[in-house]
This record gives C-alpha cells, structure tokens and sequence, in this order.
C-alpha cells in the first residue's frame, strides 16, 4: 500500500542534487531508491511540492531521467512516456535535479553496488547473452 508507507515513515520523496541519481540522493539519507514511486511522482503537483521556485511544467519530454526540475530555467519535466521510458533510479541529467522516491531499507556498501545498462537488445538475445555469459542480474 503506498499511502501507507507514506503515513507510516517507510517512504519518502527526496530533491536530489544537480545531476545526482536518486540511487544517491536516497543513499545520502540512508534510504533506498525504489522504482515503483516515480509513476506517483511523474506530474506537476509532485514537481512543485519538490521544487517551490519551479516556474512551469511541461510534459514534452520523456526519458529515464525523469520527473525532474531543469534549472536553466526552472521548468518542470514530467515523463511523457512511462512506459516506454520508465523512470530509472539510476537516471540522471547534468542540468537538472530529480525528485526521488525513497523507502527504509538496508543500503548496501560502497563496494557492493553494481551497475549494469543493456541498450537497444532483442529480449530474446539478452536473456541468450546473459545465459551464456552468466551474468545475472537481481536484487
């Protein structure tokens, strides 16, 4: 239940820091990013709440690194294509700061954090790819 976690304390929704990815701007705080959130906080409302001095709002972009505030101009972007470009909590933009969904949970060390980005691969073929390979991914 996400209200729940909102009223209970187990969820927050943190500002990160110019060209910072959520998984940072929750860690700072001892907290966890998780993905699930950034369809609550893909809108205006959400922005603002984050970000008071945003001065408009626009739902002309898309991308993993969303929503976000620019701050070239302290507009507002909200993800245009959810599903097609969900929101990453690994996401990030040099020229803009993010609003993160972040929840209580254990923060994995320094040394334990792993990254991996799969670009423009048929299903098919990634899951060949990592089979062969042995690289799994999971959390």
């Amino acid at each position: 239940d996400l209200l729940g976690a909102v009223e209970s304390g187990q969820a927050s929704f943190v500002p990160g820091d110019r060209g910072e990815a959520c998984f940072f701007a929750c860690r700072k705080r001892d907290l966890i990013c998780r993905s699930h959130w950034f369809d609550v906080l893909n809108n205006c409302d959400a922005l603002r709440s984050a970000f008071p001095r945003m001065k408009a709002c626009t739902k002309s972009f898309y991308g993993r690194d969303m929503p976000a505030l620019r701050l070239d101009d302290m507009m507002g972007l909200v993800n245009s294509e959810p599903r097609a470009h969900a929101g990453s909590c690994g996401g990030r933009h040099p020229k803009t700061r993010r609003i993160c969904g972040c929840e209580v949970g254990e923060v994995a060390s320094s040394e334990s954090l792993n990254y991996h980005t799969v670009y423009n691969v048929q299903a098919t073929k990634y899951f060949e790819w990592q089979g062969r390979d042995m690289h799994f991914w999971h959390k």
